[in-house]
């Protein structure tokens, strides 16, 4: 077996200890997203059985405003699940995560309605959000940082692009599993019970990400950063943590925001404006989330070759100059074809950044620090600009009474990401601090 060194930090591992690591780092993930876009891609069930009303939109409102309460509570679990990480090991953190994220995501699947319950139904639902969201606070980023340790120089770009392929294979189950039952199930049955499936598919993921987890060994970069220094000391010694965690917050405001829109309000978008069958439209979304899948790695691996910097920027340029017009289009009324096409096209542009972003964000922050404060950082960006972004859209087109809103909110998340790419030092070649 191949051993590969990881920065300086000797012995060298195995290529397949590193994909052991991977492996138990991303299902963590995959659950993470597949909650989510599941969560997404019912809002329209879940807010009739948790909010019904005379007014759909209101109800619609309120499911998404309930998704994006979750995100509230990530910086408080990156602060908390990333400061453990960072004294006691990734490992050790993932482990918990893990467990609590399989719990509530099942709790959904048997929770009450408001039929059953009143008003306690949608307060429960709520707290399960909160404490979902508390859990993969700390879940993501501590993810992203065993990845990105683990992985030798010059192939953090294709390590930490991984962690995107976790999240999008969690999309694409979760896209999978709710297009399953859309096109077995009644409308009527859908709506009594069938939402409820995927979610407690979901949690059958724990007991196998817990003994995942439990197999693998702490990140050798971890290791030798506890042997020389404290949290305290790279606290004084480099860059106030605050600012480094600001830098990841504003970069990740384009990713929040193009994630949020294409992968899971777009679903919704298109079957309430351009009129496109659900069927189709989860079929197609479930198609361009394996392109994303698949794409993902391949511009991680460019951004090895040729630097972060241009990767991102071309994804920023791409979407700023091509949403509007492509929106339009799509309101004007198209084919199939042309609604999948276009679909493609913004897959292809998101998960160029996606295969960057990582090891990006990552390659910001020292190694004694990274999980808090970069998860502080994502869980801001991510609770503003990510979580509440179908609510943001759903409100814009309700308060300009137009379905081409929302372009003008993802055209200034590319612009003030562009823009700010070009401050930062190209990484893709240095040590990992």
């Amino acid at each position: 077996m191949e051993a590969i060194s990881i920065d300086g930090a000797a012995p060298a591992v195995s290529r397949n200890t590193v994909r052991r690591a991977a492996i138990a780092a991303g299902i963590g993930s995959t659950l993470e997203w597949y909650d989510l876009v599941t969560y997404g891609y019912l809002a329209k069930y879940l807010g009739e059985a948790f909010f019904p009303g005379d007014n759909a939109t209101t109800s619609l409102l309120a499911a998404f405003a309930t998704f994006g309460v979750g995100f509230l509570a990530r910086p408080l679990g990156g602060l908390v699940f990333g400061a453990y990480a960072d004294r006691h090991g990734r490992k050790a953190s993932l482990t918990l995560t893990m467990l609590v994220m399989a719990t509530v995501t099942g709790l959904v699947g048997i929770m009450p309605t408001y039929a059953t319950w009143g008003t306690l139904a949608p307060a429960l639902l709520v707290l399960a959000r909160l404490v979902q969201g508390l859990s993969a606070g700390g879940e993501g980023t501590t993810a992203l940082s065993y990845l990105v340790e683990w992985a030798p120089r010059g192939k953090r770009g294709l390590v930490g692009s991984l962690q995107s392929v976790a999240s999008g294979c969690g999309l694409l189950l979760g896209s999978s599993s709710v297009t399953l039952i859309a096109t077995t199930l009644t409308p009527a049955e859908l709506q009594a019970w069938g939402w409820r499936i995927p979610f407690l598919l979901g949690m059958l993921v724990g007991p196998i990400g817990y003994w995942l987890r439990r197999g693998v060994d702490e990140t050798p970069a971890f290791r030798e950063a506890i042997k020389t220094t404290s949290v305290e000391a790279v606290m004084l010694d480099h860059p106030p943590a605050w600012k480094l965690a600001t830098k990841a917050g504003i970069f990740l405001i384009f990713w929040s925001v193009a994630y949020y829109i294409f992968l899971t309000y777009m679903t919704t978008f298109a079957q309430r404006y351009l009129h496109m069958p659900a069927p189709i439209v989860f079929k197609t979304n479930t198609v361009a989330l394996v392109l994303y899948v698949l794409l993902i790695p391949t511009f991680g691996y460019v951004s090895d070759r040729i630097g972060r910097k241009p990767v991102l920027l071309a994804s920023c340029a791409g979407t700023a100059v091509l949403t509007y017009p492509l929106f339009t289009m799509l309101l004007g009324g198209v084919t199939t074809p042309v609604y999948v096409a276009t679909i493609f096209l913004f897959t292809c542009l998101l998960a160029m950044y996606s295969g960057a972003a990582g090891a990006t964000v990552a390659e910001l922050f020292p190694t004694r620090i990274r999980s808090q404060w970069l998860g502080i950082g994502y869980g801001v960006s991510v609770a503003v600009f990510g979580g509440f972004t179908p609510f943001i859209a759903t409100w814009l087109i309700k308060t300009f009474q137009s379905p081409l809103a929302p372009t003008y909110y993802v055209i200034a998340a590319a612009v003030v990401g562009g823009v700010f790419i070009l401050t930062l030092e190209e990484t893709a070649k240095a040590e990992l601090k």
